[in-house]
């Protein structure tokens, strides 16, 4: 079974209530914050293993979010231990901004609503696994 941290980033209760049962049933722990500010300040606090971040939030949007946390901006998180999963309903209007918003972010990966289950907890476990591997490796081995 599944294990580690994920932090569930929505504006939309429904979708953050969904999300956050859905983990927490394949045995994730499940911290929530409900825009771009509260967001930065879980993943400094709670220490995610993962973030799973809408784009579209009030105060910060996800691509914001992720980026801060990717450039190490925050104090006392590494910022290569905490992996960063998009959630999205906007797609873009061209694969070329698409691509260029996804390298700016610095996420490592996106999802698009409406989603299926299966594949978004395939990537979260995968990208916990990620982060976990990094977090609990003895010094000088990674």
């Amino acid at each position: 079974m599944p294990s580690g941290r994920i932090l569930v980033v929505d504006d939309e209760e429904d979708t953050l209530s969904a999300l956050g049962f859905c983990l927490a049933q394949e045995g994730f722990t499940v911290i929530e914050a409900r825009d771009g500010i509260e967001a930065l300040e879980k993943v400094r606090t709670e220490s995610p293993h993962v973030v799973v971040l809408d784009v579209m939030l009030p105060g910060l949007n996800g691509y914001e979010v992720s980026r801060r946390v990717k450039e190490g901006s925050l104090p006392g998180v590494a910022s290569a231990e905490v992996k960063i999963l998009l959630l999205t309903a906007r797609r873009v209007d061209s694969l070329e901004r698409e691509e260029f918003l996804a390298s700016w972010s610095q996420a490592d990966g996106v999802i698009y609503k409406p989603f299926e289950m299966d594949d978004l907890l395939r990537q979260v476990t995968r990208l916990s696994a990620l982060a976990r591997t990094r977090t609990e490796a003895p010094a000088g081995t990674t």
